[in-house]
């Protein structure tokens, strides 16, 4: 007989598998990112027929990645006013950490392609995952101060309005207006197209 998790211990599991998925989604986007700057710089095509996943496998993880951040936002604006989005170590720790999955995934794809992973790419990768890390630490810092503002916002405005719902009437727009003035009477229909 299975036992049911408890509520809050599945959340937890859950967060951490979305922490996870997310932070596997950047890095393998800059795994990619990198792979073509390597071959960009080293003046190599990625043109040739071992190169056929990169296109699909590029939008995809493209895609994860906005998939993540569109979580974390969502979980900005679900959050309490004294939590952070997102607990990320610090910045050379979790540069440490991008930059080895990053590392390991671009020699990955050497090996699958046929060729000897090189120190050019390697750096390449470490320096990628370093702008990476800086891109997501900037979006992070700018979800968690939208969130803070939202909420502040939404919490003066609930206090000034004493939770209760207004409506007020619509002034019609200029171009309502002119329409009204106008009248329909003045428009036509234009005469039908003779096809053939």
């Amino acid at each position: 007989m299975k036992r049911n998790k408890p509520p809050l211990r599945w959340k937890i599991e859950m967060r951490q598998a979305l922490r996870i998925a997310g932070l596997l989604s950047v890095a393998a986007c800059g795994t990619l990112v990198g792979h073509a700057l390597t071959y960009l710089l080293e003046g190599r095509t990625v043109a040739d027929g071992r190169h056929g996943y990169f296109s699909p496998l590029l939008e995809t993880v493209f895609a994860a990645a906005t998939l993540s951040f569109v979580v974390i936002a969502v979980r900005a604006l679900r959050a309490s006013r004294n939590a952070r989005v997102c607990a990320t170590p610090t910045l050379p720790a979790f540069w440490v950490i991008v930059a080895t999955m990053q590392v390991v995934g671009f020699a990955a794809l050497e090996s699958f392609e046929g060729n000897a992973p090189d120190i050019f790419g390697w750096s390449v990768e470490i320096v990628v995952a370093l702008l990476v890390i800086v891109g997501v630490s900037v979006f992070l810092g700018l979800v968690e101060r939208c969130a803070i503002a939202i909420a502040a916002t939404y919490a003066r405005r609930a206090r000034r309005y004493d939770n209760v719902l207004s409506m007020r009437p619509l002034a019609p727009g200029t171009s309502v207006r002119l329409a009204l003035l106008i009248g329909i009477h003045r428009f036509q229909r234009p005469p039908p197209i003779a096809i053939g």
